[in-house]
């Protein structure tokens, strides 16, 4: 049900594309932070995508759908009694389809403010490759904790910023905040924040 919802999801976002008044997309870094083992913090960085198709347009305000692609890693973080606890480095793949509504400048190529923002919601697929938690016993012996990785899907929420550069201001530097859940059994939490520059 959830991949059916997800596939449709998708479908609509390119059957939007017939009515759209305005393409844009962006490129950029995001930092973030999971909970794939309790008690410990994953930490990894990726470098992302933003596309997405304005619709609704005014010179202050608009709608858009897009698809802001991560591509990454996820690593080790410390536990609870603050021992370092190692870890090999497992890729990331972070896809939501995201409906936001922004206003401001960057919320659409007719934009005319310096400085603008965004808010919204959506439904995601994620992915992480197997990476192993491991510590060392009084010996120096690498004892496996726990193995993590796996896909999931589930809602995703971001918020953010944007500040309009160049002549026409229809260039803007964008800041976000972004969280996705996973649905799935390590009901996984990914909390980002990243930075891109959108053309």
């Amino acid at each position: 049900m959830k991949k059916q919802l997800f596939l449709l999801t998708v479908a609509c976002v390119l059957s939007l594309s017939a009515f759209a008044q305005s393409f844009q997309h962006g490129a950029g870094i995001g930092f973030y932070l999971d909970n794939m083992v309790p008690d410990n913090v994953g930490i990894g960085s990726g470098f992302t995508y933003n596309p997405r198709i304005n619709f609704a347009e005014t010179e202050a305000t608009s709608l858009s759908i897009g698809i802001p692609l991560t591509l990454g890693y996820m690593q080790n973080g410390y536990n609870s009694t603050g021992n370092l606890i190692q870890t090999s480095t497992g890729f990331m793949v972070n896809a939501p389809v995201m409906l936001n509504f922004n206003f401001g400048g960057g919320a659409s190529k007719k934009s005319k403010g310096h400085i603008g923002g965004f808010i919204g919601a959506g439904y995601g697929f994620h992915y992480v490759s197997s990476r192993d938690y491991y510590a060392y016993d009084v010996f120096y012996n690498a004892i496996v904790i726990k193995s993590v990785g796996g896909s999931s899907r589930g809602p995703a929420a971001n918020m953010g910023m944007r500040i309009a550069v160049g002549r026409k201001r229809t260039k803007n530097i964008e800041i976000k905040l972004s969280y996705y859940r996973g649905m799935n059994q390590n009901k996984l939490d990914l909390y980002g924040i990243g930075t891109a520059f959108n053309f």
